[in-house]
């Protein structure tokens, strides 16, 4: 230990003489803020002409070695490039990062964070975009700017709301609209939070909120041409899955006007499109076949899969009403191919994230060890110069140590070698179990339903009914497996699905389930793979009170602590002893342990017999 505090003290005593004699130049503080201006004007309509300017206004900075400005340079190019080169903007990213770290620029670290995070969430990689977006929240706190946080939840709603998470979507949006109603003056603020929570309301079906909402941002948009189309657009939306359509192309008509004059191809596609989709509702197919032709061609022209990934299914969908079941098929076919790249998009993200997470970590630990290396044979050479025979003694005793050190060093290493392996094991288990179970509902049920659908549209007979019940059998033996593999009430997110659990037991026979969770609790977000394993724990341990310890009652409650959640799961039983459980054979306890431990949590079990059994289990915060 005192050698260490030793080699600290060393370290901090060279920094020191580094450091000291850096000068950093006064920068011209107008000139800067001018061309910064100029970037922000140029970005959505000549991204190059952007990236011009904001290489200028980093170069300057450079030259004066001024760290603020190298690091709001930096930040302007990522921004500036994100639109049409996003992996060289990760380069400029880490660049602008250091240099505001350095300086302690609260706002633009914010700025950064939030840019970055928008570009990862387009690209579909929502684990590390969402990430980037809460760091954004967090500098601009530090920057006391209430105005950007609001932009942020706007951001972190439209991104759950892309990753299907409308519950996530609605709270962030409400969140920014609480802070937004404290900010005078700030009409595009709210539009922006009421349209991203109209969206959420109409794709989670409910369609009256949404109206209501999307009829509030239109009052802060009337004097924008682009936001009074997305408002038109999504309100004609909304109606036409209430089945109102004569409303919604009202309100379509209207934002096909303002398409004319914006000259969007993104916004194109999108009136196209739903114009298509209503005429075919309206059974006039000759209308919706020339909106859809439309809307493929500004679906291309737009360069956005999603629009391409609508315009393939509405297309489908026209082909299957118009009795054209080989283009019809020909277009599911592209729907469902274009969905399951993007998905593996979102997946190689994903992974990309956490492989590049712990690469730098290594690498950040290695140059780490070797700049305390130098440092140290650099005292010892100028030891050397008066005192050869303490140099002697003190290489001999820092060889002894340093073996030491790389020997504990070697031994953690393989340690966390062999529980890396063990958790990516794991995690690619459970996304392989989701994944298995997405491609069994959306893939394969989609193409027997649409086998069903052929089968029913031939001529009734005995061998098409039989077949026709073959195809049912087979759809109910998909949606099991694929609900077996993933329970469908984890969709609605961990705590759902442990009161759901409650209810099914409390319904089915003499014992019964209680949950109680706290508040804080709710408001924590898990990876899904997490929240599959603690229900699974759960739902395990409570299957085998249920099985074996004749429990009238079993109570589950969730609590946080610090930086730990414990999990606490009581019964009435008649108990056990308590050194059965760690040391039981069975694949039931043994699965209990290992997803515990690759969780980074521990378990205890407090029991006696006739007096019930107490499980706790105690994990990390973050699930």
């Amino acid at each position: 230990m005192r050698f260490m505090k030793t080699v600290f003290t060393l370290f901090i005593c060279l920094y020191s003489i580094v450091t000291s004699g850096q000068k950093v130049a006064q920068a011209d503080s107008f000139w800067f803020a001018e061309i910064a201006d100029k970037v922000n004007a140029a970005v959505n309509g000549d991204p190059r002409w952007a990236d011009s300017l904001a290489s200028i206004y980093f170069l300057k900075a450079k030259e004066l070695n001024n760290d603020e400005y190298m690091g709001k340079g930096a930040c302007l190019v990522h921004m500036s490039i994100a639109l049409f080169d996003p992996g060289k903007a990760k380069m400029w990213y880490d660049t602008a990062n250091l240099y505001l770290q350095r300086s302690k620029n609260y706002l633009w670290n914010g700025y950064l964070n939030m840019n970055q995070g928008n570009i990862l969430t387009n690209k579909y990689s929502f684990e590390s975009g969402i990430n980037h977006l809460f760091k954004g929240i967090q500098y601009f706190e530090l920057a006391k700017d209430s105005v950007q946080i609001t932009y942020a939840y706007s951001s972190i709603s439209r991104a759950f709301h892309d990753f299907g998470n409308y519950e996530k979507g609605k709270e962030y949006a409400l969140k920014g609209l609480r802070i937004a109603d404290r900010i005078i003056d700030a009409p595009y603020l709210k539009y922006y939070l009421l349209l991203v929570l109209g969206i959420n309301y109409d794709d989670n079906k409910e369609y009256d909120q949404a109206i209501a909402t999307h009829l509030k941002a239109l009052k802060f948009a009337t004097d924008n041409n682009s936001f009074l189309f997305s408002i038109y657009n999504n309100l004609g939306n909304t109606y036409k899955k209430k089945g109102d359509l004569h409303t919604a192309n009202s309100y379509f008509q209207k934002g096909f006007a303002l398409s004319k004059q914006l000259k969007d191809d993104y916004k194109f596609a999108t009136i196209y499109g739903n114009l298509g989709d209503l005429a075919m509702k309206q059974e006039n197919y000759q209308s919706a076949q020339k909106y859809l032709d439309s809307c493929l061609y500004y679906s291309e022209q737009s360069g956005s899969p999603e629009k391409l990934k609508d315009a393939y299914e509405y297309s489908s969908d026209l082909y299957e009403k118009t009795g054209d079941y080989k283009k019809s098929l020909h277009y599911l076919k592209e729907f469902l191919h274009l969905k399951d790249s993007l998905e593996n998009i979102a997946k190689a993200g994903m992974i990309y994230d956490a492989q590049e997470r712990y690469e730098a970590a290594n690498k950040e630990k290695e140059n780490h060890n070797l700049q305390v290396i130098n440092r140290l044979r650099t005292i010892e050479k100028e030891k050397a110069v008066s005192e050869k025979k303490n140099v002697l003694i003190s290489s001999v005793a820092l060889i002894v140590v340093l073996g030491l050190l790389a020997y504990l060093w070697y031994r953690n290493k393989l340690g966390k070698i062999k529980r890396s392996e063990n958790r990516a094991l794991f995690i690619g288990e459970q996304n392989e179990r989701i994944r298995i179970a997405r491609d069994l509902h959306d893939s394969v049920g989609q193409m027997l339903s649409l086998v069903k659908m052929k089968v029913s549209a031939q001529e009734q007979s005995m061998e098409n009914d039989a077949i026709q019940d073959l195809v049912d059998e087979a759809i109910f033996e998909v949606r099991n497996v694929s609900h077996n593999l993933i329970p469908e009430d984890l969709n609605f997110g961990l705590i759902p699905a442990l009161e759901t659990l409650a209810e099914k037991i409390n319904g089915s026979g003499s014992t019964k389930m209680s949950v109680h969770v706290d508040e804080s609790i709710r408001q924590l977000q898990f990876e899904q793979q997490n929240e599959l394993s603690i229900y699974r724990i759960i739902q395990e341990v409570v299957n085998n009170t249920i099985r074996h310890s004749e429990a009238g009652s079993i109570e589950l409650s969730l609590a946080q602590q610090t930086q730990k959640i414990l999990l606490s799961i009581r019964d009435n039983g008649k108990g056990m002893d308590a050194g059965s459980i760690e040391n039981a054979k069975g694949i039931g306890w043994k699965n209990i342990r290992a997803r515990v431990n690759l969780l980074e949590g521990e378990m205890k079990v407090q029991s006696e017999k006739s007096a019930g059994t107490q499980i706790e289990i105690i994990l990390p915060k973050n699930g």
